[in-house]
């Protein structure tokens, strides 16, 4: 379930934790089955909030999260970029100020190793982020999640040049 199908689902009045507490208490009152609501509408209503609650600022407008997007590379990820563009089979995607490389990789595993880049056992994929970063807590967090937060830009590749 995405953030908006949550949001239209709960309607939370403020954008904040009390108002996802308060909206989730009342949809959980009128659909509940043992209040006479329907027992389908009630799981949804589950989900939603179960989606809303893994995130951190689930409240952030999503023209703010999209905004990330316009991010410009660094010189450290524009170079990864010039470098990896030209691999087969391969996606490219900046998710915040995290670089991801997924797709068939295998083949290029010890190049991304020399590059600097980490494997993600969880994510499939492998990434690299500038600077010191330190989880805050023991959550694990999806790819769409991550996306829904920080906003996403998948970057162009091109086909290697044939030697002719």
């Amino acid at each position: 379930m995405t953030v908006q199908e949550a949001l239209a689902i709960l309607k939370p009045k403020t954008n904040n934790e009390e108002g996802l507490k308060k909206a989730y208490r009342d949809a959980s009152l009128e659909h509940h089955p043992d209040q006479g609501g329907d027992e389908e509408m009630q799981k949804l209503i589950n989900q939603a909030h179960k989606t809303l609650d893994n995130l951190d600022h689930w409240w952030t407008p999503a023209q703010a999260r999209q905004a990330v997007k316009a991010v410009s590379l660094t010189d450290k990820l524009a170079e990864l970029y010039s470098k990896l563009k030209t691999l087969e089979g391969i996606k490219l995607e900046v998710i915040g100020t995290w670089f991801w490389v997924s797709g068939t990789t295998k083949k290029y595993s010890d190049l991304l190793k020399n590059m600097g880049l980490k494997f993600s056992k969880n994510k499939t994929a492998w990434y690299f982020h500038e600077g010191s970063y330190q989880k805050k807590n023991g959550k694990s967090f999806s790819f769409n999640d991550i996306r829904a937060k920080f906003g996403t830009q998948n970057l162009e590749t091109e086909p290697a040049l044939a030697i002719t």
